[in-house]
């Protein structure tokens, strides 16, 4: 028996020391971005950048769980002929949580970006959960979206109103052990085949391990994740604040039919009501689109509007 107690004294000291360690180095990581906070009438709001001052503007809203660490991971797609700026959401690191954090006022806090930034009109990449204030956006602020992208997004589906997630559990540690000790279970969430990541090229592989680095520090992103299991939720809480046949603005679909996450059925139901919508379905790829052409896709989209 008192080899067992030390057996499991000594496990857990290990486990301890590992988790200490890759929280250290996931928080260094995070604060040696380089970032510039803004006031808005929301609190701060901050943003991190990438490419080419005078390039093409584009504006990430990030996913669940992200920040302007996640968001410049999704900024990768576009070289250096773009701006791409990378604001923390609501709640999520570096950014404040108001008192009314809904996707209207998300989409808001962006257009006071902007206008701080000097740029009148950009396109917005929205990956996952940032559909909501990117749709919020374009209906809103049309002649400021050059364009908008959805990047295995969902759709507002009347009913789609189950936001029951139990925020208690996530933390430090149990997002530690889903990105780190069990990856091969974050990889499966995310719709990503052992075998197709086995055989990616490295940079593929690369791209997966930045994104699941920035599921920590779980600790300064917990209040945006919260809030993005309840406010996520607006466009079937809120069906009709989404006339999606009112966005004018040129619109990129691009999912995979394989998304566990973000059904692609509950895309698939939004085709009649977008009319100025291109679509990209692919076969497989999960909800990181893994393994496909997503650069291609989104820089043709952009660049026949730019040439048309």
């Amino acid at each position: 028996m008192c080899m067992v107690l030390v057996a499991c004294a000594l496990f857990a000291a290990f486990v301890a020391i590992a988790f200490g360690i890759q929280l250290s180095n996931a928080t260094r990581t995070l604060h040696s971005i380089p970032v510039t906070t803004i006031t808005t009438t929301y609190g701060r709001l901050t943003y991190a950048q990438t490419g080419s001052s005078d390039g093409i503007p584009v504006l990430v809203a990030h996913g669940a769980d992200g920040g302007y660490d996640q968001a410049l991971i999704s900024a990768e797609v576009f070289d250096s002929h773009y701006r791409v700026i990378c604001p923390s959401r609501f709640g999520y690191p570096g950014s404040d949580m108001p008192e009314h954090a809904t996707p209207e006022a998300q989409a808001d806090a962006y257009r006071q970006l902007l206008d701080e930034l000097g740029i009148s009109k950009v396109y917005i990449l929205a990956t996952s959960a940032g559909g909501a204030p990117a749709l919020q956006f374009a209906l809103k602020y049309p002649e400021r979206t050059a364009g908008l992208i959805l990047f295995s997004t969902g759709m507002p589906i009347r009913g789609n109103t189950n936001g029951s997630v139990p925020t208690f559990l996530f933390n430090d540690f149990t997002m530690w052990l889903g990105a780190d000790v069990f990856q091969s279970m974050a990889l499966q969430q995310l719709g990503i085949d052992q075998d197709d990541y086995s055989n990616a090229s490295a940079a593929e592989r690369q791209n997966i391990q930045e994104f699941l680095v920035t599921m920590l520090p779980m600790s300064e992103r917990i209040q945006g994740f919260a809030n993005d299991m309840s406010s996520n939720y607006d466009m079937g809480l809120h069906y009709d604040d989404y006339p999606l046949e009112d966005i004018t603005v040129p619109v990129l679909v691009i999912h995979a039919k394989d998304d566990t996450v973000a059904k692609c059925s509950d895309v698939e139901a939004a085709r009649g009501r977008l009319s100025h919508a291109t679509w990209v379905i692919f076969d497989h790829g999960g909800h990181m689109l893994f393994g496909q052409d997503v650069a291609g896709a989104i820089n043709d989209f952009i660049s026949s509007q730019v040439t048309s």
